[in-house]
């Protein structure tokens, strides 16, 4: 661990810094900087404004990582596994002009670094403050949903493996977030299901996905800080976390809520497919 990276770890244990002099760092960076800057030149040839066309440019940027960058939490093993999920997204921001919740992936995936502590140490008290505020901000202007998801994720690091108890205390508040909020947006528990293709393309992701999770009870990976091995029942956790927060909102939002989130159900895909198309790769590819 370099000095960079140690300054960084006091004041976050959940945050990770994109590091370019690693080559598969380097490679997302490019790789997502090519598909920001074709997205934004297809829109100004398309006549859009320049301040929309960068907008857009710049959602596809980081639809592009966090499909990556999701795919390294889901799938620590295989380093190359989160490129089959840039690839699919790429090809999928190519295809549908929708504008990804960037803050509410954001969140996911701070989420779920707390669950399946990467690093191998707790999330700092700070990192607890800073989530249970975004809880509460994704909740208010998106919906409670994602309330019940951060209580979900406090709860789970309090209790699995080298529990982390205040948690309880957040989960707690969490709790009281989804309330309010179900309150004040007046929601209704009224399921908007999506429609069938939707619903295909999401059983599909999570029928090729099952064997992955099954498997990664033995993972073996250190973890980002400690060096220590990875803890396999919180890997698993984090993986069904995120099935758990795609179904929840694609039940109550409906097909808008699966492309609110496709970068995770891309990245989903992504390590999943990988298991096939690694016997065709060079030996010693991970």
């Amino acid at each position: 661990m370099d000095n960079l990276d140690q300054q960084l770890y006091k004041v976050t244990h959940i945050g990770r810094i994109l590091d370019p002099r690693y080559p598969t760092n380097l490679a997302i960076m490019i790789w997502m900087g090519v598909v920001g800057a074709a997205i934004f030149g297809i829109q100004l040839i398309n006549g859009t404004e320049v301040i929309q066309a960068g907008i857009s440019g710049v959602i596809a940027l980081f639809s592009v990582f966090f499909a990556w960058a999701m795919s390294r939490e889901l799938d620590p093993q295989h380093q190359l596994s989160a490129f089959v999920s840039a690839l699919l997204m790429t090809i999928a921001v190519f295809l549908v002009d929708v504008r990804f919740n960037l803050i509410i992936l954001f969140y996911m995936m701070s989420m779920l670094r707390i669950v399946n502590r990467s690093t191998g140490l707790p999330a700092l008290l700070t990192d607890s403050l800073v989530m249970v505020v975004l809880t509460a901000l994704v909740a208010f202007f998106g919906s409670w949903i994602y309330a019940m998801i951060g209580a979900t994720a406090f709860l789970l690091d309090a209790v699995l493996a080298k529990p982390h108890r205040q948690h309880v205390i957040f989960a707690g508040l969490s709790i009281v977030i989804m309330i309010v909020t179900f309150i004040l947006q007046n929601a209704q528990l009224v399921p908007i299901p999506p429609t069938t293709d939707y619903m295909i393309g999401i059983l599909f992701a999570t029928f090729i996905v099952v064997p992955l999770i099954l498997k990664s009870k033995d993972v073996n990976v250190d973890c980002d800080i400690t060096g220590e091995p990875m803890i396999p029942i919180r890997l698993q956790a984090g993986q069904v976390l995120m099935l758990l927060l795609g179904y929840h909102v694609a039940i109550w939002q409906g097909n808008a809520g699966i492309l609110d989130l496709l970068p995770m159900w891309v990245s989903i895909l992504g390590i999943s497919l990988f298991p096939l198309i690694k016997p065709f790769l060079p030996k010693q590819t991970d």
